[in-house]
């Protein structure tokens, strides 16, 4: 009797030992037949503004040069306004003196500004352009622009400035205009346009200054961005983060939530402005707050993922 009892025993804990097995076994399974988890970057998708660029470097220039010419002959006896000098109209520039009529002529500046050449010396005679006066207050920049970039560049757009030795200012600006014929264009009689075909063509862009002028000296090398284009409240996402679809449509994966659990889901959309590093995207399917995988070929539409903490 004790014996068969021991027996007994033995069978029942062989039977739980058996469906303790089964039971791990199971769940081995169940895990492994499960989307597998991986912990992804995402960006958070919110309206923004987007801005299309040109870049362009250029030279600042006044917008009032002036020539002052004589013509007489008459040796240059004294230079009164070195290079730098301010001036106003009216003021003595230099004095011509001609010995056999002993006669004294003065050389005055016709507008306000700034001596940016002197084109004679003492004792030369005076024979045409002898001085250039430049107004340093009413500055622009004159650019050329590659004829790629033609279509996307108009009057009126807005422009940033930057010079070295500015301390790192910006200016703002706005396109005066562009040139209708490449620069170095060169028109015939016969009315043919023709230009080097060695290189390519670019087309000469003037910008005025519409912030103060502060800072920047006429000559100065400037780095120019045209807002081409822009784009107020729209859904945009990094262009790494857009992939092409299963159905070959243009996409971008999506982490859901839902009961705390994240689960990637295929988003097809359409593509609009691109910038330099920004897409905007469009889909009846995107909301924004919505998470956007930043590595699309890391994840797969239905698996499951933790989200990384955005720092």
């Amino acid at each position: 009797m004790e014996a068969a009892k021991k027996k007994k025993r033995r069978i029942v804990l062989v039977c739980v030992l058996i469906a303790g097995f089964c039971l791990v076994g199971a769940g081995i399974f169940y895990v492994s037949a499960q989307p597998s988890s991986a912990s992804v970057e995402t960006i958070t998708l919110e309206p923004t503004s987007l801005k299309k660029t040109v870049s362009a470097n250029g030279t600042v220039e006044s917008t009032v040069v002036e020539n002052v010419s004589n013509s007489s002959g008459d040796p240059v006896w004294e230079i009164l306004t070195p290079v730098g000098t301010n001036v106003s109209r009216g003021d003595v520039l230099a004095t011509l003196y001609n010995k056999d009529t002993d006669l004294w002529t003065n050389v005055t500046a016709t507008v306000d500004g700034t001596v940016t050449n002197v084109a004679t010396q003492n004792g030369t005679p005076a024979s045409g352009v002898l001085f250039t006066i430049q107004n340093s207050g009413s500055l622009r920049v004159r650019s050329k622009i590659k004829q790629n970039d033609l279509s996307s560049i108009g009057t009126g757009m807005n422009t940033s400035i930057e010079a070295d030795g500015t301390n790192g200012a910006v200016y703002s600006g706005t396109v005066l205009s562009v040139a209708p014929t490449a620069a170095g264009s060169v028109t015939s009689q016969t009315g043919t346009t023709r230009t080097d075909s060695s290189s390519t063509p670019e087309y000469e862009m003037l910008v005025s200054i519409t912030s103060p002028v502060d800072g920047l000296k006429i000559g100065m090398k400037t780095k120019l961005s045209v807002d081409s284009e822009t784009k107020d409240n729209v859904l945009a996402v990094p262009i790494d983060t857009i992939t092409t679809g299963t159905d070959g449509q243009k996409a971008v994966m999506a982490a859901d939530e839902k009961d705390g659990v994240y689960t990637v889901r295929e988003i097809p959309i359409t593509v609009g402005m691109v910038t330099d590093s920004m897409a905007e995207i469009s889909s009846p399917d995107l909301t924004a707050g919505m998470n956007v995988v930043k590595d699309p070929s890391s994840v797969s539409s239905g698996q499951t993922v933790t989200l990384q903490v955005q720092s």
